[in-house]
């Protein structure tokens, strides 16, 4: 399972960001893969780029937002080949 904070910035633009420091963690966690299909809190949002250039996935603000002010990290996990579990903690 990764863990990633979530940003002010995260939460106003809807993505999920990590830093270049955790780009080995993110890689190893992800395998490298360019598209995800990513269930957010029990939600299937569909099928979503993994930005590996820009180190950030969308999630789409609308998500993001609604999330309680006391949620402070992101805990992802991939299964199932291409299927990202996005949990707000």
């Amino acid at each position: 399972m990764l863990v990633l904070p979530i940003t002010d910035n995260a939460r106003k633009y809807g993505y999920i960001y990590w830093v270049s420091s955790m780009d080995t963690e993110v890689l190893k966690a992800l395998g490298g893969i360019e598209k995800v299909e990513v269930r957010f809190n029990d939600l299937v949002l569909g099928e979503r780029n993994v930005d590996w250039k820009y180190r950030r996935i969308s999630v789409g603000p609308k998500w993001t937002k609604a999330l309680p002010k006391d949620c402070t990290i992101f805990e992802l996990e991939l299964i199932s080949g291409n299927i990202l579990t996005v949990r707000g903690r």
